[in-house]
């Protein structure tokens, strides 16, 4: 208990430097409400997201508690089989073609002029959809969507693979870093114009598919896990690497790569860069870079995964001029899960990179 004790605080304090507190409410969509319509059916209601009608009405909420309730009629969940096994699996749905459907949640805190934020979130295409598109997710300074009083738009793209097959399976996370405007309070998914969505089709046909049937475009996604965050300067983290033993270890934030893969993004460069300028001035400080996944799949090949992972960081520092002496890497797989494997956002916890104090 004293060692689990002492790896939270820490990771409070040198995991959250990076990037301030989630501003985004109910992001898992685990906190919902239950009330009944006209017809005195059951409606499961995710807390704080809105579709944008003068209603407020609630998204397409996919819940596992609502598929296991057996008085509710028409029951449904994409992933049953899952949530019959245990999981438990809460996630909403829009679709953006043929029409445009905005789910939309009001953040903690307005948004600060001129800062840097991280938006992030998980996503995957619904099966009956033959197209996958960039995602556009907006940004407002009021919930009034009658009077557009100030709105800009984000456009998140997946990133280009040599297959995008695969990008058809499975849940997969989106992100980008942007400087706000200032004032914004309210986020908004699946923002612009069907007519938007169009464009942003017809743009680059290589990446969409048209259905078996002839038929027209349709792009339908399930989203998990939002998350949008304050970036803040990554030095903070290295500063915290002076208060820690040897042998202490903590979660690497910010380290990219794309799904399936042990080729760093260059999202990841940052971090990987002030880490590199931090072990400069410290010359005697040596680490070891340890890879970990969630686990699904077969343990070997997680194993690998992770191993090639952990490698990947450290042949990084090396080519940024860190003596190969001074770091180790090692892949653990599935074995050291910090979440829970149950969820998606627990499965996102426990892929990550580690860095552990190896002398000082």
């Amino acid at each position: 208990m004293k060692i689990l004790s002492f790896f939270l605080s820490l990771f409070f304090i040198v995991g959250v430097a990076a990037q301030s507190q989630n501003l985004i409410k109910n992001s898992e969509f685990d906190d919902y409400s239950i009330s009944l319509d006209s017809n005195k059916n059951i409606i499961y209601q995710p807390n704080h997201w809105y579709y944008n009608t003068k209603n407020l009405n609630h998204p397409i909420y996919y819940s596992s508690d609502r598929f296991l309730n057996k008085d509710v009629l028409y029951n449904f969940h994409p992933d049953a089989k899952l949530v019959e096994q245990g999981q438990k699996l809460n996630y909403i749905s829009i679709v953006l073609l043929p029409n445009t459907q905005k789910a939309y949640t009001i953040l903690k805190e307005p948004l600060k002029k001129d800062h840097k934020y991280h938006l992030q979130f998980d996503i995957k295409t619904y099966k009956q959809s033959n197209c996958l598109s960039d995602i556009l997710v907006g940004f407002k300074d009021s919930i009034d969507f009658t009077n557009e009083t100030r709105t800009y738009n984000i456009q998140l793209t997946f990133k280009d693979t040599s297959s995008n097959n695969h990008l058809f399976e499975g849940w997969h996370t989106i992100s980008s870093d942007f400087v706000a405007i200032g004032d914004e309070k309210v986020v908004v998914f699946g923002a612009g114009s069907a007519e938007d969505y169009q464009r942003i089709v017809k743009s680059n046909r290589r990446k969409f598919y048209r259905s078996y049937d002839g038929g027209p475009f349709t792009i339908k996604y399930f989203i998990d896990n939002p998350s949008l965050s304050e970036v803040l300067n990554d030095s903070l983290i290295f500063h915290s690497i002076d208060t820690l033993n040897i042998g202490d270890s903590f979660v690497l934030q910010n380290i990219y790569f794309d799904f399936d893969k042990y080729i760093l993004l260059n999202e990841s460069f940052p971090i990987l860069d002030g880490l590199a300028d931090y072990l400069k001035t410290k010359q005697t400080i040596k680490i070891l870079i340890s890879g970990h996944t969630d686990n699904v799949g077969i343990k070997e090949y997680n194993d690998e995964l992770s191993m090639k992972r952990a490698k990947s960081v450290v042949d990084y520092l090396i080519i940024k001029g860190i003596a190969n002496n001074r770091l180790q890497s090692i892949g653990f797989g599935s074995e050291f899960p910090i979440d829970s494997n149950n969820t998606s956002f627990g499965r996102q916890q426990n892929r990550r990179i580690e860095l552990k104090i190896v002398a000082k």
